[in-house]
């Protein structure tokens, strides 16, 4: 899915919802090797 629609609140943190999810998997990754994050890897869980 590409959803393209920009965020209001964080428009220039993050461009668009797809950046935003993609985002959350990518540190998903890093927080699954350093143990740190889980909060991360549950919201990557809920976007797939």
């Amino acid at each position: 899915m590409e959803i393209n629609t920009p965020v209001p609140n964080q428009s220039g943190y993050f461009t668009t919802y797809n950046a935003k999810a993609l985002m959350s998997c990518f540190y998903y990754k890093i927080s699954f090797i350093a143990h740190r994050n889980k909060a991360i890897k549950v919201i990557c869980a809920l976007k797939k």
